[in-house]
């Protein structure tokens, strides 16, 4: 099962501040070392304008002489006076990063509970270690001065840690586990651009769902430090950190603890749920009195490091308002991502990547720079259509549809979860379901640059892409609405149908009742995989129409590690090859399955990969690398090999043909529908596409080689 990691690096930068709208140099600039680059066949180099953000935050340290922006790429850290940007943290799956009280440190906790702490004045990592929590944490928090963590068990417990010694100070059940032997759903990861499983498997317990980050309990630490509440919207519980006891929480508080969106220096919640009409309102802590904030609306919320104030917005792309809770004020309506204020200054950052500095109630910027371009967050979704003209690419928070050619964004959405681009002019996105909404297609319009409501799934179903259609999952049920399980304990039973991108309309219908397989998806490839246990009925019935396959299967002794894998039509559901696999430990132990060509490409912990033939079973080539995209036509694929190196490889051998090298990390590769050209997404969202119809004969010559001297000067590195 595949579990999100974070990695971290700083870079100390100091710049000032030029003018009134100053910039900060970017990294690429000949301030940082960096890479070589060596390219061949570079028919197209653009960069993406703007840059494409999602979820982000700013927040002032407690003496406004410094503040941070962070999304989920990272973060950067800037001081106020004088105005420089001091560091950029890489922190990939990371809760809100915290200020310590005296402004001197900051703390940063990964989903997988690695911590870090960061010295303000410089950027200087003090400390990087794992914490020491033995059970792992279901969704967790740090205190607003980063030295506690607020930790939800699988055992249902809330648990506060001290960050600097690890140890446990307070603990208590949130609810009662159930007793006897349950069995839990466990959703595999299926908010990724590339193949990955997806669907339920069975668990006793909750701890395959640890420090995952995909559940999202309520933690809500007072501004002062006195306090903590947590739990949902059955039992919240509110805890003194001072004398670490249970303190009295009204129960018109307790039960809406998923509608709180901050806690307020005067011991208020914030309350707004998306789901119900209601105006936002505060609630008080002692006796739940509470007053609806008029004039106020949205779907999101948050409070300012100052709470008297608090920052709403429609939509996780729309325009963020600043609302005075204590006086009558209307909105002031800002056209940033993001804000945040200290004393009577707001600092609030574009689109354009401007950090702004206003005074209360000015509309002038007091100052501005421009932040160097950052990482693009890891994408949930991404596709281009077969002839390389659109990009589709989303991350948390936000989505966009580019015009290859000149970079012009077609269409900004919110994140979506897929799309599928066979007609590139009415690209068809996916979103995912949303509090009581179910999975929804819009249709986009290329040319007037306007989406509109398509058709929606099914209220209890999932929906999954492949480029030529979208793939359902639903847990089947029986007479009694119950929810079967497979024989063996190890899966639920399920339906996959095929539907329709355009329409909807069923395709086909698959149901699997006994020794259910696991399913892979590809957004990239028109076909899905399903793996099966090696000495299932499914396996069995897998391999009956490959004679190749079924020789091997009845003449091997067959483990309980084996697997077989089928590989389908993803539009007419019809199978067309499978695979014995005598190595990993079953189809869950692949982070990746899908399959091109006469190949099916299998990847474990994301980045060892193994290239087996459809034909014999022999396995063509053994690499490392992330994110492989190949092609069928020309047989070729792609490999991220880390730190900007992109591998091409021959399918047909397994010969590695080039490395090409690009001045930035990678984040997106994909081929044409004919293998000639190779378009690359940089992590620093520059796009390149590459001629790969001469990589055979005329392949990027190693560093290490002496280049032909017969060569043709067109053969040579650009």
């Amino acid at each position: 099962m595949m579990l999100r990691r974070a990695a971290f690096y700083s870079t100390s930068l100091v710049f000032t501040v030029c003018a009134l709208l100053g910039y900060f140099p970017s990294p690429s600039l000949a301030q940082l070392p960096q890479p070589r680059e060596r390219l061949r066949g570079v028919v197209l180099r653009v960069k993406l304008p703007p840059e494409l953000h999602g979820n982000t935050t700013i927040r002032f340290s407690p003496d406004g002489k410094a503040l941070f922006i962070q999304d989920a790429a990272g973060i950067t850290l800037v001081s106020r006076e004088p105005l420089q940007l001091v560091a950029r943290i890489s922190g990939l799956y990371a809760y809100p990063a915290r200020f310590s009280s005296d402004s001197q440190t900051l703390t940063l906790v990964t989903f997988d509970l690695s911590m870090s702490r960061w010295r303000v004045s410089d950027g200087k990592q003090l400390e990087s270690r794992a914490l020491k929590i033995p059970s792992g944490c279901l969704s967790a928090s740090l205190s607003a001065g980063g030295d506690l963590l607020g930790c939800y068990t699988p055992n249902f417990d809330f648990v506060l840690y001290r960050l600097d010694s690890d140890q446990k100070i307070f603990s208590t059940s949130i609810h009662i586990p159930p007793s006897g032997q349950t069995f839990v759903p466990i959703p595999l990861e299926n908010d990724i651009y590339f193949s990955a499983p997806f669907g339920y498997i069975v668990s006793h317990d909750l701890q395959p769902l640890v420090n995952r980050g995909l559940l999202h309990h309520p933690i809500w630490f007072s501004p002062d430090g006195k306090f903590v509440i947590a739990g949902d919207d059955t039992s919240g519980i509110r805890v003194n950190l001072a004398t670490l006891t249970k303190e009295s929480l009204p129960s018109e508080i307790h039960h809406r603890m998923r509608s709180i969106s901050g806690v307020t220096l005067d011991e208020q919640v914030l309350l707004l749920d998306p789901t119900k009409p209601d105006l936002p309102s505060l609630a008080s802590l002692s006796n739940a009195k509470s007053t609806p904030l008029s004039g106020v609306s949205g779907e999101f919320a948050e409070l300012c490091s100052d709470s008297r104030h608090a920052i709403f917005r429609a939509s996780p792309i729309s325009a963020i308002r600043i609302v005075d809770l204590q006086l009558s004020h209307p909105p002031l309506v800002s056209n940033s991502l993001a804000a945040d204020i200290h004393g009577d200054e707001v600092a609030a950052l574009t689109r354009e990547n401007i950090l702004q500095f206003f005074r209360m109630g000015e509309s002038k910027p007091l100052t501005a720079v421009r932040l160097p371009v950052g990482l693009i967050p890891p994408l949930r979704a991404a596709n281009v259509d077969d002839s390389l003209t659109i990009l589709s690419v989303a991350i948390e928070g936000a989505g966009a549809a580019f015009d290859v050619a000149s970079g012009k964004v077609l269409f900004q959405q919110p994140s979506f979860a897929g799309v599928n681009l066979q007609d590139a002019r009415h690209p068809l996105f996916l979103f995912a379901r949303k509090a009581k909404m179910a999975h929804r297609v819009v249709r986009g319009d290329a040319q007037t640059q306007t989406t509109q409501p398509a058709w929606t799934a099914q209220e209890t179903a999932e929906l999954h892409q492949s480029q030529t259609s979208f793939i359902e999952y639903s847990l089947a049920t029986n007479g009694s609405g119950r929810i079967p399980i497979s024989e063996d304990f190890s899966s639920f039973q399920y339906h996959l149908r095929g539907l329709d991108p355009a329409t909807g309309a069923q395709l086909w219908l698959h149901r699997y009742e006994e020794d259910s397989p696991v399913p892979f998806s590809d957004p990239q490839g028109d076909r899905i995989v399903l793996g099966w246990k090696a000495k299932s009925l499914g396996a069995r019935n897998a391999i009956k129409d490959n004679p190749a396959v079924r020789e091997t299967y009845n003449h091997t002794k067959r483990m309980g590690q084996d697997s077989v894998f089928e590989v389908l039509d993803a539009r007419t559901g019809k199978s067309i090859a499978a695979a014995l696999v005598q190595f990993g430990d079953g189809p869950l132990n692949f982070s990746s399955a899908f399959s091109v060509g006469n190949f099916l490409f299998l990847e474990k912990d994301d980045i060892r990969l193994s290239v087996i033939s459809l034909t014999d079973g022999r396995v063509i080539v053994r690499a490392k690398g992330a994110s492989p995209s190949a092609n069928g036509q020309s047989n070729l694929f792609s490999l991220d090999e880390g730190f900007g190196r992109l591998g091409v490889y021959d399918s047909l051998t397994g010969a590695k043909l080039e490395e090409q090298l690009f001045p930035e990390r990678l984040a997106y590769a994909h081929f044409s529908a004919d293998g000639k050209r190779l378009l690359v997404l940089t992590q620093n969202q520059e796009l390149f596409i590459l001629d790969m119809s001469e990589v055979r004969e005329h392949p990027l010559v190693p560093q290490h080689q002496t280049p032909d001297s017969s060569a043709e000067p067109v053969d040579q590195p650009q």
